[in-house]
C-alpha cells in the first residue's frame, strides 16, 4: 500500500499488533506495563481478534513462538570441539539449504551468467558477466542438466555491540545473484561464532591456534552441506540449483583466518617481497595447500611441525573453504575467492599510511608544526556536501582515531586541494602523490571495465606503487612491505573474476552491524545466553519482514523514490509558500494578502537570503508574462544523473540558509543552450504556476572560468589541479543582473564540488574539483 505523500497515516492494525507483541519491552516480550496498550489494540474496531485466536493473555504471549514455529526458517544446533583438550562449544546455525530455497522463492535473482560485450569489447562489471560464475556454470555436468548457479558471498568480522566492550562475531551470507541495490537489503545472519575468552593454561600462540580452529569449524558446519550440493545440486521447482561460494569478504586478519595462512604472508600467492608489485609470484591452490597441511600433520614432533608451518606460512588447521566442486577451477579456488576489500585496504589502510607520513615529511622539508596546523585548518574549512561528512574539527592529521571509513573517503577527495602549495619540495611531489592516489582510487570504484581498461589500470597501480615508495617509503617503518600494499597486485584478477570492486567491499556488511547491535539490546545481556536470544530475535524479525505474513508494510512516495522510479529530477515534497511581492505597494492593487505564517516565512527567508528580494524581477525576465503573487520553495531536490552506461544514479542537492545549523548551497553543472557546461551555485529551488502549468525552477548564482594566465601573477599558483581536470572559477562580475539567473531544473546535469583555492590568497578563486566523485 503506497501513499502519495508523507501525511498519509493509514494503518494495518493486524500487522501493527504483531509487531507490538514481538517488540514489546525492547523485544524481550510482553510485561505488565504493556497491558493498557494491549487492551487498546484488542478493542480497536479495525483489529481482527479471530485471526489470531486470542482467548487469554497467554495466547497473546505465545504469538511470538507460534510465528517462529510456522516460519519455515530452520536453524540447527551444532556442538564443536577444538584444541587438544576438546573444549566444547554449542552454536546455532541457519540451515543453508532452507536459506537458499527461501532466497530463490523471494525472487529478483539473476539465474544465468553470460559474457557482456559493448561494440565487440568484453566488459567486466557484475558477477553475472564475469569469469567465476561463467566457469562454474559451464562445467559439463551442469550444462547437461541446465543447472542454475547460486553464487554465494560470505562475510565474518568481530564487532563491539555495547560500550562495555562486549563483542559478537556474526556470520553473514548473501547471494551474488541479486542486483547490488537489492543485495544490501537481503544480507542474512546465519549464525554467530562464539567469542572465546583467554585461557590461562594456553600460551598466546596456542590460544591463537584454538581460536582459528573454532572459526574454521564454525564455518565448516555451515558450508559442508553446500559442498555436497555443489556436486549433486538440488531440485527447486523447474530448476536444479548448484551452490558455490564465489566470494569471501573480510578484513585482512579474517582473510587469513578463512585461509589459515600466517598473517605476515599473502593468502593468495607466495610473494616474499610484498612492497614490489612488479614481482609476480605463483598462486596458492587448494591441492597444494592440502598437501602442505598433510605434510605438517605427519611431522615427527612439535618442533618440526612448527618449523614446517612457518616455512609454508600455513597453520595446521583445516581450511573451511576446501571441498567445493568448483575449488579446482582457477577462478573459484579457496585462495582466489578471498577478495580485495576497498574499505579496509584503502579507506582504513593505504590512505592512512599516506596521512601518517605527512608530519614527518613536513619535518624534513619544512616547518612541521606550522604546516600541520595550516593543513588541519584547510581541512576544517572544506565545504560540506550530501553524504560527504567532514571529520576534521581542526585536528585530523596527527590524530584521526575514531574517524569512520566514510569520513576518510571525504579526506581522500579533499586532501589534494588542502595540501596544494603547502610544501613545494620537488615540484609539489606530495600533493601530486595525493592527486594520483585519488585518481587510482576513483578507478577502483569504477562500475565497468574493458580488457584495455584493466591493462591501463594495472599500469596506474604500478605507477602509484613506485611513487609511494619514492615519496613516503622512508617515513614508513615497514617500508610499505605490507599485505594491504601488496594486494594491489591482485586487483585486476578480482575484477576479471567477479566484476567491479564494489561487489567485494565490506561496506554494506559493516553497515549491517547496526542490526546486530539492535538485536543485542533486546536480550537479557547475560553472557551465557545473549547469543541465543539474538538469534531468536533475528529469526522473528525475518518472519515479520516476510511478505504476506503479517500484512503489507507502509511506504511513502518521497522525492528520492519518485526520482528513482521516473529517472527524472524531482523537487522535495515538503514545500513552503513564499510571497513574491514583499513591498507594501502591492497591497494597493487588490491583491490577496499572505497569511501570517506565509508572511513570517517569507520575511525570515529574505533576511537570510537578501538576493530573493529580486526573485520576482528575475522570474519576470524568464517568463515575460504576468506572474502570481506566490511560489513554493523547496529546500532540496533529487537529481537523476544520466551516465554513459545509461544508469541514473541519484544525487541530492540542497539550497537552504539553514541546514543543521549552517548554510548549505550546493554547486551544480548546468547544460547551456550551446551545449557547453556552466557552473552555478543553487540559491533557491521553487515551483510556480504560470498559465495553469506548474514549472519547477532553480535560482542560480553563476561562476565564470578563470584561466591560468590570469592566475600566474599570484603567488602559489602551480596549475597541478587543472592538469587533473579541475577548473579555476570565480563568481561572475558585473552586478546582480549578470550574477543571478533562473534555470529549469531539467537543465541541471549533475552536482559538482567547488572548493576554495587555498594556494591563491590575493583573489577569491575556487576550483571545481576533479577529485570528488558521486
Amino acid at each position: 500500500m503506497v501513499h502519495e505523500d508523507d501525511d498519509s497515516k493509514a494503518v494495518d492494525w493486524n500487522m501493527e499488533f504483531v509487531r507490538f507483541v514481538s517488540a514489546a519491552n525492547e523485544g524481550k516480550g510482553l510485561s505488565k506495563k504493556d497491558t493498557i496498550s494491549l487492551i487498546k489494540f484488542i478493542n480497536h474496531p479495525d483489529f481482527s481478534k479471530e485471526k489470531f485466536d486470542i482467548a487469554s493473555f497467554a495466547d497473546v504471549a505465545n504469538i511470538r513462538d507460534r510465528l517462529l514455529a510456522n516460519s519455515g526458517t530452520e536453524w540447527t544446533r551444532h556442538e564443536i570441539s577444538v584444541g587438544e583438550n576438546d573444549m566444547s562449544f554449542k552454536i546455532e546455525l541457519r540451515d543453508p539449504k532452507s536459506w537458499l530455497i527461501q532466497e530463490f522463492e523471494k525472487g529478483g535473482l539473476v539465474l544465468h551468467a553470460q559474457k557482456q560485450y559493448v561494440d565487440g569489447v568484453r566488459i567486466y562489471s557484475d558477477p553475472s558477466n564475469s569469469d567465476a560464475w561463467i566457469q562454474s556454470q559451464e562445467l559439463p555436468e551442469r550444462v547437461q542438466v541446465n543447472g542454475t548457479i547460486a553464487s554465494i558471498q560470505i562475510y565474518s568480522d568481530k564487532t563491539v555491540i555495547n560500550r562495555k566492550g562486549v563483542s559478537a562475531y556474526p556470520m553473514k551470507a548473501v547471494l551474488l545473484n541479486l542486483p547490488i541495490e537489492e543485495r544490501r537489503r537481503r544480507i542474512s545472519i546465519i549464525g554467530y561464532i562464539p567469542i572465546m575468552k583467554d585461557v590461562r593454561e594456553l600460551s598466546s600462540a596456542a590460544l591463537r591456534q584454538v581460536r582459528l580452529e573454532l572459526h574454521s569449524k564454525c564455518w565448516q558446519a555451515w558450508l559442508d552441506p553446500l559442498k555436497k550440493l555443489s556436486f549433486d545440486g538440488f531440485e527447486l521447482e523447474d530448476k536444479i540449483i548448484f551452490p558455490v561460494v564465489h566470494s569471501v569478504v573480510a578484513d585482512d586478519p579474517e582473510c587469513h583466518d578463512f585461509t589459515c595462512i600466517y598473517n605476515w604472508a599473502c593468502e593468495q600467492c607466495h610473494v616474499k617481497e610484498r612492497n614490489d608489485i612488479e614481482v609476480r609470484a605463483s598462486l596458492r591452490t587448494q591441492a597444494e595447500q592440502i598437501q602442505r597441511y598433510e605434510e605438517i600433520q605427519c611431522a615427527e614432533n612439535g618442533g618440526e611441525k612448527i618449523a614446517l608451518a612457518k616455512q609454508y606460512a600455513t597453520h595446521p588447521v583445516v581450511c573451511s573453504l576446501w571441498g567445493f566442486r568448483d575449488s579446482t577451477l582457477e577462478t573459484s579456488d579457496p585462495y582466489t575467492i578471498v577478495g580485495y576489500d576497498i574499505l579496509h585496504v584503502d579507506d582504513l589502510g593505504l590512505f592512512l599510511y599516506l596521512v601518517d607520513c605527512i608530519p614527518d615529511y613536513f619535518k624534513k622539508y619544512g616547518d612541521r608544526r606550522g604546516l600541520v596546523k595550516e593543513l588541519n585548518g584547510r581541512l576544517k574549512a572544506m565545504p560540506i556536501s550530501e553524504n560527504f561528512p567532514n571529520p576534521c574539527a581542526g585536528f585530523y592529521v596527527g590524530g584521526h582515531t575514531g574517524v569512520q571509513a566514510k569520513e576518510h573517503r571525504t579526506i581522500i577527495q579533499t586532501m589534494p586541494h588542502c595540501i596544494d602549495g603547502l610544501c613545494t619540495h620537488n615540484n609539489n611531489e606530495l600533493m601530486e602523490l595525493f592527486a594520483l592516489y585519488n585518481v587510482v582510487y576513483q578507478k577502483k570504484r569504477g562500475k565497468a571495465f574493458s580488457s584495455s581498461d584493466l591493462d591501463d589500470f594495472d599500469d596506474d597501480l604500478m605507477m602509484l606503487h613506485r611513487r609511494m615508495l619514492e615519496v613516503i617509503g622512508e617515513f614508513i617503518p615497514s617500508g610499505l612491505s605490507t599485505n594491504k600494499f601488496h594486494k594491489h597486485q591482485h586487483i585486476v584478477t578480482h575484477i576479471r573474476r567477479i566484476g567491479c570492486l564494489e561487489h567485494l567491499s565490506s561496506d554494506f556488511f559493516e553497515t549491517d552491524h547496526k542490526i546486530v547491535k539492535r538485536d543485542y539490546l533486546a536480550t537479557s545481556k547475560k553472557s551465557g545466553t545473549f547469543l541465543n536470544e539474538m538469534i531468536k530475535r533475528r529469526r522473528l524479525s525475518e518472519v515479520l519482514d516476510t511478505p504476506g505474513v503479517v500484512g503489507e508494510s507502509r511506504t511513502y512516495a518521497t522525492a528520492f523514490m519518485r526520482a528513482f522510479s521516473t529517472s527524472q529530477h524531482e523537487l522535495s515534497i515538503s514545500q513552503h509558500k513564499f510571497w513574491l511581492r514583499p513591498s507594501e505597494e502591492s497591497w494597493d492593487h487588490g491583491r490577496s494578502l499572505p497569511s501570517p505564517q506565509v508572511l513570517q516565512f517569507s520575511r525570515a527567508l529574505l533576511e537570510a537570503q537578501p538576493e530573493l528580494d529580486k526573485l520576482l524581477l528575475i522570474l519576470q525576465r524568464f517568463f515575460d508574462v504576468p506572474l502570481p503573487d506566490f511560489c513554493s520553495i523547496s529546500k532540496h531536490m533529487v537529481l537523476a544523473v544520466q551516465t554513459e552506461s545509461g544508469d541514473f544514479p541519484l544525487q541530492t542537492c540542497r539550497a537552504t540558509a539553514q541546514f543543521h545549523g549552517r548554510p548549505r548551497f550546493d554547486d551544480v553543472v548546468i547544460n547551456a543552450n550551446d551545449g557547453s557546461e556552466w557552473i552555478g551555485q543553487l540559491r533557491c529551488l521553487l515551483a510556480i504556476e504560470v498559465g495553469g502549468e506548474k514549472t519547477e525552477l532553480a535560482l542560480v548564482k553563476w561562476y565564470d572560468d578563470v584561466h591560468g594566465d590570469e592566475l600566474k601573477e599570484f603567488g602559489g599558483y602551480n596549475g597541478i589541479i587543472e592538469k587533473y581536470g579541475g577548473r579555476a572559477i570565480e563568481f561572475t562580475r558585473g552586478g546582480d543582473d549578470f550574477l543571478y539567473d533562473i534555470v529549469h531544473i531539467l537543465s541541471i546535469k549533475r552536482r559538482c564540488y567547488v572548493v576554495p583555492a587555498f594556494n591563491i590568497k590575493e583573489k577569491e578563486v575556487f576550483y571545481c574539483s576533479p577529485f570528488k566523485w558521486g
